[in-house]
């Protein structure tokens, strides 16, 4: 077929008018894709008109300037019942592995707005399925508020689809502080009203607005945000200037936005289609595998060894633990060298210091306060939370602490670190990291400033702590940690209190940027009731090496708490006991001595003995015929040579011997 002129011009502008109907339909995107998957409800026993919108938006929140720009977000115009199913595609290769993504979900019907105040991590520091969100009531006169107008681009066309966002964004850490979204009834309804609390707005930071609006797949944004708050103080109404972005959004595919721009009727198409895309959506969740790789990826670096490396640190630890806990008691440890002296003053003395936050908000009389030592160690038998208390009924800051050891053992070659936390209902501040306290050079007093919880929640290790038989009172409270162990250092704290019993929900905030893909991290808790204790020991793995960062269980068990510790005492007091060996060994000594006198002076008696039986014998017997010199010389011959003496000794005795008739000169001589 050949074209004419004239054809060949006609169909020039029909090719043209469809690439400019383009950038104004929401089209597909050929791009790899992945869900966000979840519900929402909300507590109040209200049924939604026909006219409700749901709204569900993913913002990267990064403390970065591009922080608000929306990766994805989904309209679900008259949704039908509560909980509502929601589906947010999301183009893969806009994902930043670095980078933080928070979901936020709104639902408007008339004056009526609910929505979750502080937003959800996903993707990078969240699950990207299985989210269940409650959000609450919008009050309806707020305490303060920012004002103005967004301002697109003069002729910028939108359909009855369209959306608008303005967002009222802290630029030291990227928070979304408060936000309205809300559906767009016409072409010059695009002003916009923040409320806020000025009780979490902190003095020394500075607020922007940033927003936009989203129509399908064409989006026009501000992402340099205009200055709203400086130095506390709001600023008058704010002009927002919004344009077009080059990447669109990814939709469900058909988003019949443009065709029924002129009717009413077809707004209820767009409802059927989203709803209707996300349960074909399972098809596009074979895709999501790229963006489930690159976290995946890490995984097979091979992690087992840095978990087994740890393992042998437990060999030298358990030698040191009991050596250098008695030297403090004996009080010689001061006198030693100055290399020991130091590690000793931790082990005694308590940690102290004070607790507070820059917000000008005012603590309530339900607010409490929990400090906690964490001991970072590669242990498996090792409780990282070594010793933690609770103050509670606090009104002012800043909130002095004093954490009692209780006789624990403070190893010096491992790192302790405080976390702190305060919490005021729904309201908290936090350490983003752990204080180093006690060894390596740290101090026993550390004043800390707290981070208000929702300038962490980058990311979040989110599940429930639990045990088997555990009923704790009322007024207890459970925390949970997340620790890298090799390093002892300490990233989270969430602290809440046991009103229901057991299993008792928790959610630790984390920076994005601190995870090592290739590193192990692990979630401790403990639930402290009075003077009992139950504590999970090993630590439960998460976030990397393919290890959950939703739905992780924490078992704890009753641990005994390290007052007992005092009961090594009587052990010393019975080192006398082997002060007897010595004694005895001294008296088995001497015993031999005694014994070799004892025989030497029984054979000289008997020899003494012997001597005077024969000197007293001889006498009688020898008969007076046979007294010669002849007989006697044989009998001297055979008696020992002591015997003479024996005879000289008795001779006077022979002499005064009454005579028997023999002949005196008979005798012999002597």
């Amino acid at each position: 077929m050949r074209f004419t002129r004239p054809d060949l011009r006609r169909t020039t502008i029909v090719v043209v008018a469809a690439a400019t109907l383009t950038g104004l339909v929401a089209v597909p995107i050929s791009a790899a894709t992945t869900s966000v998957t979840g519900s929402l409800t909300y507590l109040e026993k209200v049924a939604l008109s026909p006219q409700a919108v749901a709204i569900i938006t993913i913002v990267d929140h990064t403390a970065a300037p591009d922080a608000g720009a929306v990766v994805g977000e989904q309209r679900i115009d008259a949704p039908a019942a509560i909980p509502i199913d929601f589906s947010v595609l999301v183009d893969a290769a806009t994902i930043d592995p670095t980078h933080a993504y928070a979901l936020f979900a709104t639902i408007v019907d008339g004056t009526s707005t609910w929505e979750n105040r502080l937003g959800e991590p996903v993707i990078t520091g969240g699950p990207t399925s299985g989210i269940a969100l409650t959000l609450t009531a919008v009050p309806a006169t707020p305490a303060a508020s920012v004002t103005g107008t967004i301002v697109p681009p003069v002729g910028t066309q939108v359909g009855p689809a369209a959306v608008s966002i303005a967002a009222l964004i802290k630029v030291e850490t990227g928070t979304l502080v408060a936000r309205q979204v809300r559906p767009i009834t016409g072409p010059a309804d695009l002003a916009f009203s923040i409320g806020f609390d000025p009780a979490f707005i902190d003095p020394a930071a500075t607020y922007v607005v940033k927003g936009g609006i989203i129509d399908g797949a064409a989006v026009w944004q501000n992402r340099a945000g205009v200055t709203a708050i400086q130095g506390g103080t709001a600023a008058g109404p704010v002009s927002l200037p919004v344009t077009p972005v080059p990447t669109g959004l990814p939709v469900a595919s058909p988003f019949p936005t443009a065709v029924p721009s002129q009717t009413v009727a077809p707004t209820a198409a767009p409802t059927v289609a989203p709803t209707a895309a996300p349960s074909g959506s399972p098809t596009a969740s074979a895709t999501p595998a790229p963006t489930v790789a690159p976290t995946a990826a890490p995984t097979a670096i091979p992690t087992p060894p840095p978990t087994a490396t740890p393992a042998p640190t437990a060999t030298p630890t358990a030698a040191p633990t009991p050596t250098p806990t008695p030297a403090p008691t004996a009080t010689a440890t001061p006198s030693a060298a100055p290399s020991t002296s130091a590690s000793p003053a931790p082990i005694t003395g308590p940690v102290t210091g004070t607790l507070t936050y820059p917000e000008p908000y005012q603590l309530s009389g339900d607010a409490f306060a929990v400090v906690a030592l964490v001991r970072g160690s590669a242990r498996a038998t090792d409780s990282s939370i070594v010793a933690s208390e609770i103050d509670r009924a606090i009104t002012s800051k800043p909130v002095p602490f004093e954490l009692d050891l209780g006789g624990a053992t403070i190893d010096p070659s491992l790192t302790y670190t405080i976390q702190a936390t305060i919490v005021d209902g729904a309201n908290a501040w936090v350490t983003a990291h752990g204080v180093p306290v006690l060894t390596k050079g740290n101090p026993s007093n550390v004043a800390i400033t707290l981070i208000y919880r929702p300038d962490l929640l980058k990311g979040a290790v989110t599940g429930q702590i639990t045990a088997i038989g555990v009923q704790p009172s009322t007024t207890a409270y459970a925390m949970s940690v997340l620790m890298d162990p090799a390093t002892g250092e300490s990233l989270g704290i969430d602290v809440s209190s046991v009103t229901d019993g057991l299993p008792v929900a928790f959610s630790i905030g984390y920076t994005i940027t601190d995870i090592v893909p290739t590193d192990d991290y692990v979630v401790t808790a403990e639930v402290g009731d009075g003077a009992v204790s139950w504590r999970n020991v090993a630590g439960v793995p998460v976030i990397t090496n393919g290890n959950p960062k939703s739905g992780v269980q924490v078992v704890v068990t009753e641990v005994a708490l390290p007052s007992p510790s005092p009961t090594p005492s009587p052990t010393p007091g019975a080192t006398p006991v082997p002060v007897a060996p010595p004694d005895g060994t001294s008296g088995s000594a001497l015993l031999p001595w005694i014994m070799l006198i004892a025989i030497v002076a029984a054979i000289a008696a008997f020899f003494i003995a012997r001597g005077r039986d024969q000197t007293d014998e001889l006498p009688p017997k020898t008969p007076a015929s046979q007294a010669g010199a002849s007989t006697e010389e044989p009998a001297a011959s055979a008696a020992p040579a002591g015997a003479e003496d024996t005879a000289e000794s008795d001779a006077p005795a022979a002499e005064d011997a009454p005579s028997t008739g023999a002949d005196p000169d008979a005798s012999p001589p002597r």
